[in-house]
Parts: structure tokens; sequence; C-alpha cells
């Protein structure tokens, strides 16, 4: 099994291992042929590579393309014997696992299991992998969920789910309250457009609306099903009263714990993930400039992720058309942002 290291290591000290060959992987798009910190690890240097700094996590990454289940386990165990600390795996677009392989795994010194998304529903999934065989990958990935569970329980189960290609940020909380339901952590992020995929990148208003989203939900405080969305999908109400709501957004709500959300497209870009985080929440910014970001609109990218591009078909985009006929959909948050203390 081909093994490739990331040149920086995680913000949170953990180092990057892929394992198996990256030309393996179907689609072969920009993101592993741009990364310039990739280095080649010959199987005589992990051992030497695993005890450096020993104790350090490792995450381990698998798009499972080539190699076998028995030859990850095997790795892991190996990793874990040479001294490297926590192995947390994250599986790309594979062949589904058992729940035999997951225990496989367990036994071999991983810790915990991540399942990486490429879109957050089925249709969308597929349209972004035109001919590739993990086509069918959305479905297989739901269903290895309950199994890892089973395996490595609760909180050892992480879901990455990514935005920007075109969904909605009501399927996007729905896909967050499955997961949450199922008692997996969800995690999500921005996918970085490039010639091979080209769609409009993400806004922050949207992800920071899911990811304030996220948090009621996992609080236990809200549920995708309590919070109310307009036509375009936009969120706009959380199904929380107003001082619960802020209470929330002055404790943060991109965690730390997003951190761990490593794929293929981030594998070398820790670093620049985390700086991203930084900038789309800093720390100890005053309340009132979290509720703008809550209610930063961008009618375009609602517009066209919701659907409505097919159905008006020759008609074009008009903002003012749309934000006119929609009204104002964050009333119920824009009442009172600018009522909040900006000197808090």
């Amino acid at each position: 099994m081909e093994l490739s290291i990331c040149g920086e290591n995680s913000p949170t000290g953990a180092r990057v291992l892929w394992a198996g060959d990256r030309r393996a992987c179907g689609r072969q798009c920009l993101y592993c042929r741009e990364c310039g910190t990739v280095l080649p690890l010959a199987a005589d240097q992990l051992r030497p590579w695993a005890a450096l700094e020993a104790g350090r996590p490792v995450n381990l990454l698998w798009p499972g393309r080539d190699g076998r289940a028995e030859a990850l386990a095997s790795l892991a165990a190996r990793l874990v014997s040479f001294g490297a600390g926590e192995v947390r795996l994250t599986l790309g677009p594979a062949s589904v696992l058992s729940r035999s392989d997951f225990k496989s795994f367990k036994e071999a010194g991983i810790t915990s299991l991540g399942v990486a998304q490429l879109a957050v529903w089925k249709d969308l999934d597929a349209a972004l992998r035109p001919g590739d065989p993990a086509r069918d990958w959305w479905e297989g990935a739901w269903s290895m969920l309950p199994e890892a569970l089973a395996v490595f329980g609760p909180g050892r189960v992480r879901l990455h789910l990514v935005l920007g290609p075109g969904e909605t940020e009501e399927q996007a909380v729905g896909a967050v309250q499955a997961a949450h339901l199922l008692g997996v952590r969800p995690l999500v992020r921005p996918l970085r457009p490039n010639p091979d995929l080209k769609f409009t990148p993400v806004s922050q208003g949207k992800i920071y609306r899911i990811l304030a989203a996220r948090s009621l939900i996992q609080s236990g405080l809200s549920s995708a099903e309590q919070m109310q969305f307009n036509e375009y999908g936009q969120v706009i109400h959380y199904g929380v009263a107003v001082e619960r709501l802020e209470s929330v957004m002055r404790g943060g709500v991109a965690g730390e714990d997003l951190l761990d959300c490593v794929d293929c497209e981030n594998f070398c870009r820790q670093r620049e993930w985390a700086a991203w985080l930084e900038a789309l929440e800093p720390a100890g910014e005053p309340l009132a400039a979290r509720m703008r970001r809550l209610c930063d609109i961008n009618w375009e990218e609602a517009w066209s992720n919701s659907g409505r591009v097919f159905r008006l078909g020759k008609f074009a985009f008009n903002e003012a058309e749309i934000e006119a006929e929609a009204g104002s959909p964050y009333a119920m948050i824009a009442a009172f942002a600018p009522g909040a203390d900006d000197d808090d």
C-alpha cells in the first residue's frame, strides 16, 4: 500500500497520512494534482515517521480505491506499535465496508472513524460524479454509519459534509439533523471550486447560518423540524427564543471540532482551513458582528441553489425582484441584531 504524508501538520497538532495510491482515485481532480506539500513515505520510513514526536495523533485518510480493509488495519496496528498516538481514520469514496471491517480497525488501534461526503443530498452528489465509480457512494456512506457506531460508539464517528456545490440551507441542516439523531458528529466545511468542479463559492452568511443550526441541534436546543425555512431553503427561524439564540451566538458556533474535518480536498490545507474558520468567526468579536453575519444574504446563491434557476428557465436572476418578492425573510433575526451590545 502506497503512503503519502502532508508536509504541514494540522493546527491541532495531528499529522496527516494518506494510505493508498492517490492516482487510483477515479476523479483525478485538481485537489490532489495541485497539492504541493504531499511527500511520498517509503515503507521503511514508516517506523521513524510514526516514532517522531511519539504520542501525537495521526489523521489517516483512505480513499478506498485500492488496497483492502485488512491492509489498512495492518497499517494502523503498525502505526500504534511504532509509537504514534491516537489514530483517526477518514474514509473517502470507497467500497462500502462492513461491521467486521470496523471491528478489525478498532482492534488495530483506530479510535474514531470519519466518512467524507461530497454533497449533502443524493442527486447533487451523483451530478458531481459523472462516470465516477463512486457514484453510488452517498447511500453507501449513510448505510455504514450505524455499523460504525455499533463498533466505535457515539461521539467516535464523524460525517464530513461539504457545502457549496448547490445545496440549500434546509438540505444541509436536514443532513446535520439526521447525523445527530444517529449519534454521529456532523462536521461541515466549504468546498473550494476548481476547474474540475465549477460552482460559486459558498457565502459566509450561508455557512454561518448552517453552523448556528448545527450548534443548536447538537446542544439539544432545537431541531430541523422546529426551524423554519423560506421558499429558497434559507433558515428564517431557528425555533428558539431570541435570547437563547443570542446566548448561543455569544459562545460561538465555529467549533474547534471542525478542524477534524480532514479529507482529500483539504489534505494539505489544514492551516488554510484553520485560518478560514478564524476569519469566519474571530475570537472575542462583538455579538452584533456575529448577528450581522448571520443575516448576510446572498440572494443569487439562494435563488440558484433552490432550483428556481431550472424552473424559471429563460428568466435571468434579478436580485431586486427576488428580494421584493420574498420580503425580509430574516426579520426575526434582524429585528434584534441592531440592538445587540457592540461593546460586549
